[in-house]
């Protein structure tokens, strides 16, 4: 996990100058036009990255099974996930895992994941969650199969099959965005009573083999309500909707 401390999510800026790059112009009347003005921008911030993993309490370690001659599933890595499993409003982390390969097995490797806390910290609850599952995972997908406002777990394997796991949901509300159409790059923004903000985009895919469900699930925690809910397209188009009651699959135009 790395962590940006620049403070700023635009720290990466240009510097143009614009005197040197034409070799003459003019106007259609044969008035020469302005001499081009160099502009100059302020250098930007460095962006500087901290590598805060331990700190963040994540301490998976993805198990390839790589030994002798590799093939081409041990330099692949695998999966990751983003969902929010209990319904809290906080973004969770799913870790897709390999395995030894069965003529050399070392040690025992199974999916993880880790809850978010909600103060930059995860905490690994695998086990509570029964996803201790030993497999060769390579990609995974996070969608509601069952329409029962629980974001449910689709993992792909080598050697093996489709895994599905079905969640039987958190606590905490939860809505579900459809949008009119399959548009990658939308971005919804669900506003909360109390002022939180709640940021997902629609993705054309997830990871090997994997594309997730392009209706967009948001955990809600203990709110009953969404105040605001906006959807903005990759073409500027933005639509706004208030006052959606929790705990519904809803339609966005």
């Amino acid at each position: 996990m790395i962590r940006d401390t620049s403070g700023s999510a635009t720290a990466i800026g240009l510097a143009l100058l614009l005197g040197g790059l034409g070799t003459g112009c003019g106007r259609k009347d044969g008035t020469p036009a302005a001499a081009p003005v160099a502009v100059s921008r302020p250098a930007a911030k460095e962006v500087v990255f901290t590598d805060v993993t331990r700190a963040a309490g994540i301490e998976f370690v993805h198990t390839s099974g790589a030994f002798g001659r590799k093939y081409l599933p041990e330099t692949m890595g695998a999966g990751l996930a983003f969902l929010d499993y209990d319904g809290d409003g906080r973004q969770d982390l799913f870790f897709v895992n390999g395995a030894e390969w069965p003529e050399k097995r070392r040690k025992a490797a199974t999916q993880a994941l880790y809850r978010n806390r909600g103060d930059g910290t995860f905490e690994d609850v695998t086990r509570r969650a029964g996803l201790a599952v030993e497999m060769y995972g390579i990609g995974v997908a996070v969608a509601d199969f069952d329409n029962d406002g629980h974001v449910d777990l689709a993992v792909n394997s080598i050697g093996g099959k489709l895994i599905l796991l079905r969640s039987t949901g958190g606590t905490g509300h939860w809505l579900e965005v459809k949008l009119p159409r399959f548009a990658p790059g939308a971005v919804v923004t669900v506003t909360l009573p109390d002022g939180r903000r709640l940021v997902q985009e629609v993705h054309a895919g997830s990871s090997y083999l994997s594309s997730e469900d392009p209706r967009l699930h948001f955990g809600l925690g203990p709110a009953t309500r969404v105040s605001k809910l906006t959807v903005s397209y990759p073409n500027g188009k933005v639509t706004r909707m208030a006052g959606v009651p929790a705990d519904r699959i809803v339609s966005a135009s």
